[in-house]
């Protein structure tokens, strides 16, 4: 008995050590409820002399619990007040240790809910993404498609660079926008493409169906709505917006693997194939002065295009091992 007295009185005092604590826990489940109260009630008395206090039995069944829970309701000097502290003190790093624990957590939550996922293809390829939203998007070659983790729990956002054909699932609580630097678009649901290239001066957006809002982002901000086979071409130099009908299926020739070219200019061209194929190509000497072409292919290998191109610009041309063309005028 004097054994756990001492052990109870340490743990009062504050002074009582992990091992005293287990060894506490030990003790008060070899002894009877009457021993326990024996207990209980000298060392009340040793710590209040004049108060009475007759509620043992409740404190003996919650101290059956858990030791901390041994809390006396009388008045009572320094002593039980430093008692009921060490109670609570038990608790408090449990408490920070959750709280914590819940803290860095939900901070790594946050963290990667806003992590960016980033799709990038590469030159000479294509790739499909779905979204969380179950939108779908075809992006071109040379394209690099970027959003959030938590695409669609508060917003739906993306950002493009390249080309993509995009299927927008409706959803009129929440906007689909895209973010294409020098234009943002924003629907609700419908089918588009867009081709906003970095390296290029003009971004093209073609409506397939729906309806879409476009607002330039230059010197001179202007909105539109396009109608369904409209494209609406940016020149990102001049800060000009044109609106023109269209064939949609010229415009998304390139999903079937088709290169259609309508009054382009050779070094569009170049580029095109540059993207397409996954070649990198440089020009030698001064290209002729008939500076646009019109065409469309369907080739698996960029020669079947240069030949043809040949007999348009009158250039020669060779091919290293590492998909390097030299075009010579």
């Amino acid at each position: 008995m004097e054994k756990i007295k001492q052990i109870l009185q340490k743990y009062i005092a504050g002074d009582i050590n992990q091992k005293e604590y287990a060894a506490l826990k030990k003790y008060t489940a070899q002894l009877s409820d009457e021993e326990l109260k024996n207990v209980l009630s000298g060392i009340w008395e040793e710590y209040n002399e004049d108060a009475v206090f007759d509620g043992f039995d409740e404190l003996v069944q919650k101290l059956r619990i858990t030791p901390i829970t041994l809390i006396p309701t009388q008045r009572r000097t320094q002593r039980w007040n430093t008692f009921l502290r060490m109670a609570a003190s038990w608790a408090i790093p449990l408490a920070l240790a959750s709280t914590v624990y819940l803290y860095y957590n939900n901070r790594q939550l946050q963290t990667f809910l806003n992590k960016p996922i980033t799709v990038n293809v590469k030159s000479g390829g294509k790739a499909e993404v779905t979204l969380p939203d179950s939108s779908t998007i075809y992006l071109n070659a040379a394209t690099q498609l970027r959003y959030l983790s938590n695409f669609g729990k508060d917003k739906r956002a993306v950002s493009l660079n390249g080309e993509a054909y995009m299927k927008v699932k409706r959803d009129a609580e929440k906007p689909f926008c895209v973010d294409a630097r020098w234009v943002q678009i924003e629907v609700l649901g419908t089918e588009f493409n867009i081709a906003a290239y970095e390296n290029k001066d003009e971004i093209k957006t073609t409506l397939v169906s729906g309806s879409v809002k476009l607002t330039t982002l230059g010197k001179t901000p202007q909105t539109v709505v396009l109608e369904v086979n409209d494209k609406a071409v940016y020149n990102k130099q001049h800060d000009v917006l044109t609106i023109e009908k269209t064939d949609p299926h010229y415009e998304m020739a390139w999903m079937s693997g088709e290169l259609v070219f309508r009054s382009a200019k050779f070094l569009e061209i170049i580029q095109t194939l540059q993207q397409r194929y996954g070649v990198d190509i440089t020009i030698v000497g001064k290209k002729s002065s008939n500076d646009s072409f019109t065409g469309r292919f369907k080739e698996d290998n960029v020669y079947s295009v240069l030949k043809t191109l040949q007999l348009h610009y009158h250039f020669a041309y060779t091919m290293n091992t590492d998909n390097k063309i030299e075009i010579l005028f």
